[in-house]
């Protein structure tokens, strides 16, 4: 069930790419490269082409780039971070599949016990990666966080 689901929403990513590209490239993201015992955390979204990518999203009014972080990394993970925990590495345009927004990148050591779970409908999986054995569907902005944080990729 989850591989169709995933399948409905690459064809639904790239039926409605036109509009994400007009709105992605208007909006502001904040991104959180979550490192774990030489780990880190990716997520694949519903709407999406398909790639692994670092948790984060939209950044809404009112907001700090820092809150939206540790928002959505709860929205789709679940995992709580402290905003203390959180560094920034980066504020650059950046994005995948034809996509760009400006976004700030942040790094965290994730120390906790908690697991993460997918948070369906947005999230289709969560999944620690070796920084060393990154899968073949990467999202750009994961080697670029990587680089951003002076981790090896």
């Amino acid at each position: 069930m989850t591989r169709l689901w995933e399948r409905l929403g690459i064809v639904a990513f790239w039926v409605c790419w036109p509009a994400l590209l007009f709105w992605l490239g208007r909006s502001e993201r904040s991104r959180v490269l979550i490192v774990s015992d030489k780990k880190i955390l990716l997520v694949k979204s519903w709407l999406g082409s398909g790639v692994w990518c670092l948790p984060g999203g939209g950044i809404r009014s009112q907001e700090s780039s820092e809150q939206a972080a540790i928002r959505e990394v709860r929205e789709e993970t679940g995992l709580g971070l402290n905003l203390s925990s959180l560094h920034l590495v980066g504020h650059e345009r950046s994005g995948h599949s034809g996509m760009h927004y400006m976004g700030d990148f942040f790094v965290t050591n994730f120390t906790g016990d908690q697991r993460p779970v997918v948070r369906p409908p947005e999230i289709i999986a969560v999944e620690w990666f070796e920084i060393q054995n990154l899968p073949h569907r990467l999202a750009a902005e994961v080697i670029r966080a990587l680089n951003l944080a002076k981790l090896p990729s």
